[in-house]
Order: C-alpha cells, then sequence, then structure tokens
C-alpha cells in the first residue's frame, strides 16, 4: 500500500518501498490526484449504493410506511444519491442518518 502526503513544498511524496521514498514529478501530480479522486469515489459510491439497496423496499408500493415516512426516506435516499457530488474523500464524510 502506498502512502501519499504533502510535504512543505506541497509535493506529494510516497513510499517505493519500506525505507524508500519517492517524489512525484510535477506533471504527474494531477494525474495521480484524479486517481486518487477516481478510486475514493469509486468505494464512496459502492458504500452508498450497498445503502441504497437496503432501503429499496421503503419506496415499493406494498411497503408498510406512512407516507410521512416514506417521505423521510426518500430524503435519506436522495442525499445518499448526492454524496459522491460533493464528498471524494472518506475520511469526513458525513453520511445520511438512517431514518427510524
Amino acid at each position: 500500500m502506498e502512502k501519499h502526503e504533502l510535504d512543505d513544498d506541497r509535493e506529494i511524496l510516497y513510499w517505493v518501498s519500506p525505507g524508500v521514498e519517492g517524489t512525484l514529478l510535477e506533471s504527474d501530480r494531477y494525474a495521480w490526484f484524479e486517481d486518487e479522486k477516481r478510486h475514493y469515489t469509486n468505494i464512496l459510491r459502492n458504500q452508498r449504493n450497498e445503502l441504497l439497496a437496503e432501503s429499496d423496499w421503503t419506496q415499493a408500493p406494498d411497503s408498510p410506511l406512512s407516507e410521512d415516512k416514506k417521505v423521510e426516506w426518500q430524503t435519506y435516499r436522495q442525499t445518499l444519491r448526492d454524496i459522491t457530488i460533493t464528498n471524494w474523500q472518506l475520511e469526513g464524510t458525513v453520511w445520511p442518518q438512517i431514518p427510524e
């Protein structure tokens, strides 16, 4: 697993192997960032999709929920769908609270 850090000069450092450190070339920094963003967005999207699948039953026509509860679940589900628009980092992601 690679460890990425920003040093004081804002260069992206990574561990090539234990005890060996390297620096990304300036031309590679943007590509690295985009790859990281895409990777973590995919992780978030997978977690989000699991939560959406677990709550699909709430929107079925024969769901035992009241209309008010269905609206709460609709809001929750929309917030889940929007999570990858506003977030891509795993740390600090605020997941919506599951309705009761």
